[in-house]
């Protein structure tokens, strides 16, 4: 797991904000690594607790992503980079002729935070999963890495990766999407209602807290489980 979150980690990095190896992705590799944690924690806002080291290791990434911004804006200004260089790119050039909205500097930056979480985290649990689950599994594992070996027999030394060998690796994609549906890399998520709503009769207010449990879903329905444990009950 450790390593596999050094190589997404590496990977959003590069591919996604244009941030190569040294002293600013260390900083940001540092600062995220202590505000994982805390996600999940007691949100106690105190000294000691992991809810408090979360909260200031978010700053840190963000003042270091804020820094990365401001370059990317100047490199633009200058015409040194493209608005399709990467991610940060792309977001700072919204609002011109495709008539998107503009983002504001906040906005980018929760983005970034959202997507490095995303993109880093939850993809290096499901590849560690998917390794456990291919490991214990000899006929699909055998199809894999046959998968990929007949791409990389196509491919030069150091050449990378493009969209028509990742359009094929579709058993390796089916097992990806089983392992996330067997095993979610996250507990579920959270959606504030902006608006009153309604939904089969119930009422959800404006302002309130909406949670889903991504493995409740990806599941059994629980009136399915209560249905099979009244029966080991009655038997």
């Amino acid at each position: 797991m450790p390593l596999m979150k050094t190589l997404t980690f590496d990977i959003v990095c590069s591919l996604i904000i244009g941030l190569e190896k040294g002293s600013l992705r260390e900083a940001l590799e540092e600062a995220f690594t202590d505000m994982l944690p805390g996600m999940w924690a007691v949100p106690l806002n105190l000294p000691f607790t992991k809810f408090h080291r979360s909260l200031r290791a978010s700053r840190r990434a963000r003042k270091v992503l804020a820094g990365v911004i401001e370059t990317k804006k100047a490199m633009l200004k200058q015409g040194r980079c493209s608005r399709d260089e990467d991610l940060i790119t792309y977001m700072l050039s919204l609002g011109g002729e495709d008539d998107a909205r503009e983002l504001t500097e906040e906005e980018i930056l929760d983005n970034l935070m959202l997507i490095m979480v995303a993109g880093s985290d939850t993809s290096a649990a499901l590849i560690t999963f998917m390794i456990r689950h291919l490991a214990d599994d000899p006929v699909n594992r055998a199809i894999v890495i046959h998968e990929q070996q007949e791409i990389a027999k196509g491919k030069a030394s150091g050449e990378a990766l493009t969209w028509s060998d990742l359009n094929k690796m579709k058993h390796t994609w089916c097992a990806a999407m089983e392992i996330l549906r067997m095993i979610p890399p996250i507990f579920g998520n959270f959606r504030r209602a902006l608006k009153d709503i309604e939904y089969e009769g119930y009422l959800i207010p404006k302002g309130w807290l909406v949670r889903r449990a991504a493995a409740a879903s990806h599941k059994i329905h629980i009136s399915v489980f209560f249905s099979c444990y009244n029966l080991w009950v009655m038997n």
